[in-house]
């Protein structure tokens, strides 16, 4: 099909190998690559399938599920599907293009699927924006209103900001800071707590590794006018306990 639009075999099937790979719809490599643009591959699909291509604005079916919506798919007033070309159940439908399917699809471009189902659900996308949360989880929405505790913490905090407009800058200053320091030291308290907690798990020790299995490093030590502690510096290098460790000395 794609062929026929001057589309090499070869970048296809390369491109179809890659859709594969990243486990994505062929179209998607396809747009993505810019060997066709959306408009002429829905062209080329409709004159395969010899189906229209939506051109003016058809209205759509008051039962068209969200469902349907996601895979690409709208019903129209009339009975007829709008598909967008992208659609990832494109290639089940491929093999069911019979004549009776072909009368029952109008194609459409990605874009103008889209605008399409923008324009005559854009109620209910109005609704689900605003109220959507609100009926799913109505403790985190504020269309419920406040809770007790949130009511109270306004309150206490309005209380406070007053008297602290009210009170001489140096308390303010004093009583900001106090604050802020029990607030850090909740946080070291909450920290330490964490660590001396036991997660439960047993300690296993490391597993024993032969010497000659180490791995080799370097330890470079810039030294600059420090020959009072150069002696020291290398007798405590020597002391380390890393068996290959070499020992090399570079004078810079």
């Amino acid at each position: 099909m794609l062929a026929d639009d001057r589309v090499p075999a070869e970048r296809l099937a390369a491109l179809a190998q890659r859709a594969r790979r990243l486990r994505v719809a062929p179209v998607r490599t396809l747009f993505a690559s810019g060997a066709m643009t959306p408009p002429p591959y829905t062209a080329a699909l409709a004159r395969f399938w010899r189906t229209p291509v939506m051109e003016t604005a058809m209205p759509l079916h008051p039962d068209t599920s969200t469902a349907a919506l996601a895979e690409g798919f709208a019903r129209l007033a009339d009975g007829r599907w709008l598909i967008s070309s992208d659609s990832p159940s494109l290639p089940r439908l491929m093999g069911m293009a019979g004549e009776s399917f072909r009368h029952a699809v109008v194609l459409a471009s990605p874009a103008t699927f889209k605008a399409r189902v923008r324009r005559a659900l854009s109620g209910e996308i109005t609704e689900e924006a605003s109220r959507g949360l609100a009926r799913r989880q109505p403790e985190l929405s504020y269309l419920t209103g406040a809770r007790r505790w949130q009511k109270a913490f306004g309150i206490v905090s309005i209380v406070a900001l007053l008297i602290a407009v009210a009170m001489p800058t140096g308390i303010v200053a004093m009583l900001g800071l106090s604050l802020c320091s029990l607030l850090f030291l909740a946080q070291i308290i909450f920290h330490v707590a964490l660590l001396m907690e036991p997660d439960g798990r047993a300690v296993r020790p490391p597993p024993a590794i032969r010497d000659e299995d180490l791995p080799h490093y370097g330890v470079l030590v810039p030294l600059y006018r420090e020959a009072g502690v150069t002696r020291k510096l290398v007798d405590a290098m020597a002391r380390l306990d890393y068996p290959a460790l070499g020992s090399k000395l570079t004078k810079a």
